[in-house]
């Protein structure tokens, strides 16, 4: 079924996100918005809690600086049917000297309304834009066929490719779980293992430490344009504030060696209020001189059994990997995890973007 609208583009209104001056009733236009983007991704998922979602975008992200244009259908600012936003480093952020030159960018059309130039209009604005900041690259993500169409068209280097898997509650093979449980002990029988929900202030200088090579170590297509994210006790602190705001809770399992060194973690979030049902399943890998034990495969079950017996509301867990990071897909797929929904990242060089722009123009 064909469920394009019309549209005309000369009536549309595009107006910058302005917390400060927005209209009584913008949150319940967005709202519509982005449940029924929600509902297209996710159909049998429940909703997302309309608070969270709230200040999710009124707090922003941790260490940048966030840039929303919202869209209308006409001048009566009736109804959203789009929005788009770019992210780019703030200076006193840890990434910042590796990630200047780089930004982020995201476009979403209601799908009743795509492939009628709206894409490409706000395409161009917001690549003017992050050029006005000084950034030679922008990347970007898609769910959409249309969305990777999109991005080759201007230029868009394929950078990485993610799956979202997973792996529902009444599916997992216990026997198999208390299997790699059972080994990691009997491999690694001088590792404790260790849980937290806030990283305790002793060891939060090796946490991000650990979380920053683990990131940088995670497989690209072609083993470049990697973004460089650098964790800091202050921006770990940053993003457990805020996940505490939007009640969030951040459940982690660390791997401690004989010696004292954190050599490997896992982690989970997931809330008793938005999608109490969904687990996300957040960074999980062991440092590179203490892999081959079976760490990752034990600290995963350590996971799961937590879940299950303390998360009642859980139904399914979802992750998502890379598609070529294979030692994380392996151990995934043996646990049962299923291919959701596919992901694609693009990288684009402004000046490639902004020729084919003035191509087509």
């Amino acid at each position: 079924m064909n469920n394009t609208e019309k549209l005309d583009l000369t009536k549309i209104t595009i107006e910058q996100f302005d917390h400060d001056n927005l209209a009584e009733d913008f949150w319940e236009k967005y709202h519509l918005f982005n449940e029924k983007s929600h509902r297209e991704l996710y159909p049998d998922d429940s909703l997302p809690n309309r608070e969270v979602a709230e200040i999710s975008i009124l707090e922003g992200w941790p260490n940048y600086y966030v840039f929303r244009d919202i869209v209308y259908k006409d001048s009566s600012k009736k109804e959203i049917i789009a929005y788009s936003f770019f992210a780019i480093n703030r200076e006193d952020s840890p990434s910042y000297e590796d990630n200047k030159q780089n930004s982020f960018i995201y476009i979403l059309v209601d799908s009743r309304y795509r492939r009628q130039g709206l894409g490409s209009l706000l395409f161009e604005a917001i690549i003017k834009k992050v050029k006005e900041k000084g950034c030679k690259f922008t990347e970007t993500d898609t769910f959409y066929d249309s969305g990777r169409t999109f991005c080759k068209r201007f230029g868009g280097k394929l950078i990485n490719e993610h799956t979202e898997n997973r792996l529902h509650m009444e599916e997992i093979n216990w026997e198999l779980i208390n299997e790699w449980r059972n080994k990691g002990k009997e491999k690694a029988p001088m590792v404790i293992l260790e849980n937290y929900l806030i990283v305790p202030e002793k060891d939060i200088i090796e946490i991000c430490e650990l979380e920053t090579i683990l990131e940088s170590q995670m497989p690209t297509l072609d083993g470049q344009d990697k973004w460089t994210d650098v964790y800091t006790p202050e921006r770990k602190r940053e993003i457990e504030r805020m996940r505490q705001k939007q009640g969030y809770i951040n459940y982690t399992i660390i791997s401690r060696e004989y010696n004292g060194t954190i050599s490997g973690m896992t982690e989970v979030r997931y809330s008793r209020t938005d999608r109490p049902e969904r687990i996300h399943q957040g960074l999980t890998g062991v440092l590179e001189e203490y892999r081959g034990r079976g760490l990752g495969k034990w600290l995963k079950a350590e996971m799961l059994i937590y879940i299950e017996n303390h998360i009642p509301d859980a139904r399914f867990i979802v992750t998502g990997n890379a598609d070529h990071n294979a030692p994380m897909n392996s151990i995934n797929e043996r646990l049962g995890f299923k291919p959701y929904y596919y992901e694609s990242s693009f990288k684009f060089r402004l000046t490639t973007a902004i020729k084919r722009m003035n191509k087509m123009t």
